[in-house]
């Protein structure tokens, strides 16, 4: 019997001081396993009583409902949202297991209670998700919150004489969401999660989320090590995923024991240099370049506008942060594709800053960033190590060329990892998919002494995701760029423009770092 989806919706709270903001902890937890009139779970109770006493004795108010029907939810939602918003600075956490079905792109999470013959009846027997999340935006308008959403993304009326079975297997992604809100998915859309075997207490990813509950590390780096546990415990087969806008400049952490927490750096940054394999850093010289692409240039998008920029010198890294320097530096290694000398991935934009300023401290260098849980600004006249601009790194990728490659019109899977489609696309002839990432330095580098600026992984930028000229100064997506080696050619040419949540991790994202010029 498999649970899908633990569509984990963390809304993680803002380990503030209360003393100082006045703010409250509330939960609403619900598990629902003993179903009336579809199959049975056998983990959501056991799993949500747990997070519920693990929340009490973090310090939350909690709301505990087991195996609670439409009526029910209903009214626990409200009652939680009322007391949300009794204050701006109130924190909140809300966790549901039990069964979820996706109909026409929107999630619904199903009470005990459910009596439906087709996908109408779902819709209206059920608690829509969307609901949820535009409650907590327009009614609690709390600080942030934590919802922790543990739904089976099976349809569960396939087996019902005369149930529907048009339901679309597994949970969808959420477009829109509050601000300050984070999602954390126990497994990809539509893939199936355990709920977890008989005799054990609960399912595979309710396990790793108990486990690291008392962390008080920051919400990406628990939410690492979540990820990290399930993929152990499933042998694998689950792997959760993020996606989320946080913009409060807080400390986010589940436990208030890092309320005090430094707003420079994260308390575990070391305060000497320490040994550490070097970084092979190339000059980039100052110079002024054609940023964007022609609009002759096949396949290019309308975000492309050619505009001219100029830049400083500045150093980058010849090569992709390799999971044996990421595992140095950040004492854990998230890759999907293990190996020392393979591009390390599955990392967010702010496990890549974070990495930036313990690298700097572990260097002797005074670290770029000054980041407040995940509120990051950037000291522009430090020395240390940071991720280069969007401009910065299309500059370096051209290395002096203005064709789509730094190899000039054309580039073939002897030159870059990405996925060939073989004479689809006028850039390439028949190559190969390698349907995984290659170790750093497989190929020749460009005039500038850069390897892998085609492929292998996209790699993550400084800027936030906007139009040409200007970079806003704030967003829900930030720039990554070079392709990889999941898609094609054309993601992989120089002008080409990607983005992702910052708090996205992906086996085809990765980063590398530079510096100012010396």
């Amino acid at each position: 019997m498999k649970k899908t989806g633990l569509l984990l919706f963390l809304l993680l709270t803002a380990a503030f001081c209360m003393a100082q903001s006045g703010g409250r902890r509330f939960a609403l937890v619900i598990g629902n396993s003993t179903y009336a009139r579809v199959e049975a779970l056998i983990n959501p109770a056991n799993d949500a009583s747990d997070v519920a006493a693990k929340l009490r004795a973090l310090g939350y108010q909690v709301d505990l409902r087991l195996n609670a029907g439409n009526a029910e939810i209903t009214r626990a939602v409200t009652e939680y949202t009322r007391l949300l918003a009794g204050n701006s600075a109130n924190e909140g956490f809300f966790w549901f297991a039990g069964h979820g079905v996706q109909i026409n792109g929107e999630n619904y999470l199903l009470p005990v209670d459910i009596d439906a013959d087709d996908d109408i009846s779902v819709m209206y027997g059920s608690y829509p998700l969307n609901r949820l999340l535009d409650s907590l935006e327009h009614n609690a308008q709390n600080k942030i919150n934590v919802v922790v959403i543990d739904a089976c993304r099976d349809n569960p009326f396939k087996n019902r004489p005369g149930g529907s079975r048009s339901l679309t297997r597994g949970l969808v992604t959420v477009d829109h969401a509050p601000q300050d809100l984070f999602m954390m998915f126990s497994t990809a859309p539509g893939a199936v999660a355990a709920d977890g075997e008989k005799g054990r207490r609960n399912s595979p990813f309710a396990e790793a989320f108990l486990k690291f509950m008392d962390s008080t590390e920051i919400l990406s780096v628990v939410a690492s090590h979540i990820t990290r546990e399930t993929m152990t415990l499933t042998g694998g087969k689950q792997r959760p995923f993020q996606n989320g806008s946080i913009v409060s400049e807080v400390y986010y952490s589940l436990n208030p024991a890092s309320n005090s927490a430094s707003s420079a750096a994260p308390t575990n940054y070391s305060a000497a240099p320490v040994r550490v394999s070097p970084v092979s850093l190339a000059p980039i010289p100052a110079g002024t370049f054609t940023m964007g692409s022609p609009a002759s240039e096949a396949y290019r998008d309308r975000d492309e506008v050619q505009h001219e920029v100029s830049l400083k010198s500045f150093l980058m890294e010849a090569y992709e942060v390799t999971q044996k320097s990421y595992r140095e530096i950040m004492g854990i290694n998230p890759s999907s594709f293990q190996g020392d000398t393979l591009p390390v991935e599955q990392v967010s934009w702010f496990d890549a800053v974070n990495y930036c300023n313990k690298r700097s401290i572990a260097e002797g260098l005074n670290p770029a960033y000054v980041i407040n849980g995940e509120n990051v600004s950037w000291n522009r006249s430090a020395n240390g190590y940071r991720l280069p601009t969007e401009a910065e790194w299309e500059y370096a990728c051209r290395a002096g060329s203005s064709a789509p490659f730094s190899t000039g019109n054309t580039i073939s899977t002897g030159q870059a990892n990405y996925r060939s489609t073989g004479n689809v696309w006028q850039y390439e002839q028949q190559g190969s998919f390698r349907e995984r990432t290659s170790a750093v330095g497989s190929f020749l580098p460009n005039t500038w002494g850069l390897y892998d600026m085609h492929g292998n992984v996209y790699e993550w930028c400084w800027d936030w995701f906007g139009d040409y000229p200007d970079a806003p100064s704030t967003g829900t997506k930030k720039v990554i760029r070079g392709g990889s080696w999941y898609y094609s050619v054309i993601n992989t040419r120089a002008a080409y423009r990607d983005s992702s949540a910052p708090v996205t991790r992906q086996n085809t994202i990765g980063f590398r770092v530079t510096r100012n010029g010396e």
